[in-house]
């Protein structure tokens, strides 16, 4: 939970400042990451698949990726 916290920290401080950002990647099937507004595509709508963020099989922690303007 901390993380997700963390990047929307980040998402709330452009937004806040008029800077552009896109989450991306498999963030995008995240449901968390869309309600905190870290990604813009509601996954449910779009049939994103959730575990190509998050799985048993993936060896890694999950990332979130954000690109901004500035």
């Amino acid at each position: 939970a901390s993380y997700f916290l963390i990047v929307w920290d980040l998402v709330s401080f452009a937004q806040k400042r008029g800077i552009s950002y896109s989450g991306r990647g498999s963030a995008a099937g995240s449901l968390i990451c869309y309600l905190l507004g870290i990604t813009k595509v509601d996954p449910l709508a779009q049939g994103l698949l959730f575990e190509r963020f998050l799985n048993e099989n993936r060896k890694e922690l999950p990332d979130i990726d954000v690109d901004g303007d500035e």
